[in-house]
């Protein structure tokens, strides 16, 4: 029982994080800046230096993202991974055990169908 609850913690500690770090949100900004970059680059109405000047700038958008992204995303699957380390420091779990439990096709089969109806659920209209 401590292991499918330590498995329930590890898959939905990481989709609270990734909501609450906007993870999903900066990954769309990184699309939204690509497209813009590559508009940029097929203006025929600026001149190298301006094109020069506008890819710099999406240049620096993109590696403040890339950054953020990185730090979000080690904090969205550490957290979770850290609070079972903790708890198996207790004796309340195996940390192992959580782990071969989410390999099984089950939990995967089971925990890809919660994360479908939470994204339907809570999905932009």
């Amino acid at each position: 029982m401590s292991t499918l609850v330590g498995a329930i913690i590890l898959v939905v500690g990481f989709i609270i994080l990734l909501k609450g770090l906007r993870l999903v949100d900066n990954s769309l900004k990184v699309l939204a800046i690509a497209k813009e970059a590559a508009s940029v680059m097929q203006n025929s109405t600026l001149d190298d230096r301006q094109k020069e000047q506008a890819l710099q700038k999406h240049a620096i958008k993109l590696f403040s993202l890339f950054i953020l992204i990185f730090f979000s995303s080690a904090a969205a699957i550490g957290l979770p991974v850290g609070l079972i380390w903790l708890l198996e420091q207790t004796g309340v779990l195996s940390m192992m055990a959580v782990i071969y439990f989410t390999l099984t096709w089950q939990f995967i089969l089971a925990s890809t169908v919660f994360v479908y109806v939470i994204l339907w659920l809570f999905r932009k209209k």
